[in-house]
């Protein structure tokens, strides 16, 4: 029994490597979607990061929280930033700031006025 060796010639070559390239570009494509649709950059993941901050930012303010500055915690994959500003000392109010990252993309922020509750 005699092998055949196939030789690509000409535009035959060009044919493979041009369809090759399409191939690779389709699957790059492909897998770029799928991660936009289901990866931690993904709007579910987003959304999710907003109802953090949210949740996060109605806690109520200690005065205590006035003197430790930023506060970093970690939900899931998310790092939570807190911190605790005096807004208006007369009136007692203050701003609350939350943001909400992965890595180093910012994924939400909120910012909210709130009164300090003072032990009695």
């Amino acid at each position: 029994m005699r092998e055949k060796n196939w030789r690509l010639l000409g535009s035959s070559l060009i044919e493979v490597l041009s369809g090759l390239s399409l191939l690779s570009l389709v699957l790059g494509l492909g897998l770029g979607l799928f991660q936009q649709l289901s990866g931690p950059l993904s709007a579910r993941e987003w959304a999710r990061a907003q109802a953090i901050c949210s949740n996060i930012s109605q806690q109520s303010p200690r005065l205590e929280e006035l003197y430790q500055g930023i506060q970093h915690i970690e939900i899931h994959h998310f790092e939570v930033s807190r911190q605790v500003l005096w807004h208006d000392e007369a009136k007692n109010l203050c701003a609350i700031k939350v943001s909400c990252s992965w890595q180093e993309h910012l994924m939400a922020e909120n910012v909210r006025l709130s009164r300090i509750k003072q032990k009695k």
